[in-house]
C-alpha cells in the first residue's frame, strides 16, 4: 500500500465525516428536524476538525496537551508523479 496515497485518503475521509456531521447538525439547528442525535453530531464535527489539524501537522494531541507542528516531511504528500525525476 502506498503510504502517501493512504494518508491522502485518510485526510479526505476525515474531511467527509466532518462535512456530514455539520450537515446533520444544521438540520437540528435550523429546526427542520429537532433531534439530540443530530445536535450531538455538531460536537463530532469539532472533533473531526482537530483530527484533521493533527493529521496535516497543525497540532498534535497527547495526554499532556498540545504540541507544535510536526517535523517537515513526516506527513508530506507528494503532488508529483512517481515517474517524474
Amino acid at each position: 500500500v502506498d503510504r502517501e496515497r493512504a494518508f491522502y485518503w485518510e485526510v479526505m475521509g476525515n474531511f467527509q465525516w466532518a462535512l456530514g456531521a455539520l450537515g446533520q447538525a444544521r438540520r437540528h439547528l435550523s429546526g427542520q428536524e429537532p433531534s439530540i442525535e443530530l445536535a450531538a453530531l455538531g460536537r463530532i464535527a469539532a472533533e473531526m476538525e482537530l483530527e484533521l489539524l493533527d493529521l496535516i501537522g497543525g497540532l498534535r494531541t497527547q495526554d499532556s496537551g498540545l504540541r507544535g507542528p510536526l517535523p517537515c516531511g513526516e506527513h508530506s504528500v507528494s503532488t508529483a508523479s512517481s515517474t517524474e525525476s
